[in-house]
């Protein structure tokens, strides 16, 4: 008999992780881009508790990833790989976005 890697059961804590991640970076499916150059303290404290609960998610994000790629658990990478769309596609938008910017600045 071979002896062979057993996929651990999924997570549901770290599924809801994924599935925040995905909600807050794939509204409508596209990345939207806003500069707003006027705020409230209230509207600035917002702001920085949205970022930080975006560095957060990412960051248990990136720890599920190494843990689940040092296990070796490609099946959990296949399963997980449509939750992953949005954030691909807002790097992707954002990228393309930056470049834009300077080459219009050159």
């Amino acid at each position: 008999m071979k002896n062979q890697m057993q996929n651990p059961p999924f997570n549901s804590n770290r599924d809801n992780t994924l599935s925040n991640i995905t909600n807050l970076m794939d509204n409508n499916k596209t990345a939207q881009f806003t500069i707003v150059n006027s705020m409230s303290d209230d509207d600035n404290d917002q702001e920085k508790q949205l970022f930080k609960d975006y560095k957060l998610i990412l960051y248990q994000a990136l720890k599920i990833v190494k843990e689940q790629e040092n296990i070796g658990n490609k099946r959990w990478a296949q399963a997980v790989m449509t939750s992953f769309k949005g954030i691909k596609s807002l790097v992707t938008d954002f990228n393309k976005k930056d470049r834009l910017q300077i080459h219009t600045l050159s």
